[in-house]
């Protein structure tokens, strides 16, 4: 069982013509609906003479939580060619958009199709590929005289601390990968160390 997923390096463009229509292809790495729609808001404020706005997303490890949106296109001939770029490899937390600037000349269907498809595929190109291992942060709270046995238990773990205090107790943030949770969870609720996991 494989405990990484892929998404982009960086960011792309891409521009793709096709019978004088322009369509501008825009990927980026998105690891939340919010950041996605804050950056669309950006492309229409930043593309507001464009003929079309068309992308699509995905998020979560499995592929399962996406969306497809043809903004006024025929429909399934914008927004799903990008998201099956997207598919093709087999991405996630990712986001592309196509700005269509329409050049006086119908596309058809098939057309249309190819190019948000094209555009898509070539901004995600540019972006680059890297594979990222899901992360999850968890919280503990525990007393001075478990120091040892916090030790013992977080050592065997790929832990990164994000953030400690130190007053009556001891408080700890932590990010280790998402599949290593359950079992250090319960090796620490077995020995009675406060703990919770963001949700």
């Amino acid at each position: 069982m494989t405990h990484t997923y892929k998404t982009l390096a960086s960011t792309g463009n891409s521009l793709y013509k096709s019978k004088a229509s322009k369509f501008w292809g825009f990927a980026i790495p998105a690891e939340s609906k919010e950041a996605i729609e804050n950056w669309l808001q950006t492309l229409h404020k930043s593309y507001p003479d464009a003929t079309h706005i068309c992308y699509a997303w995905i998020l979560e490890e499995d592929g399962k939580t996406f969306k497809a949106n043809d903004n006024g296109e025929p429909a399934h001939s914008a927004g799903t060619p990008i998201l099956n770029a997207i598919r093709s490899l087999h991405l996630s937390y990712v986001a592309v958009a196509v700005v269509r600037y329409y050049g006086g000349s119908k596309l058809g269907i098939p057309g249309l199709i190819e190019a948000y498809g094209q555009a898509a595929a070539l901004a995600l190109q540019e972006a680059g590929i890297i594979e990222k291992t899901p992360q999850a942060v968890l919280h503990l709270r525990y007393p001075y005289t478990l120091v040892s046995t916090v030790e013992r238990i977080l050592h065997p773990f790929s832990g990164s601390e994000i953030n400690q205090v130190y007053t009556e107790d001891i408080q700890k943030t932590i990010s280790f990968p998402k599949y290593q949770i359950p079992e250090i969870q319960a090796k620490l609720t077995e020995a009675q160390i406060e703990n919770w996991k963001d949700k």
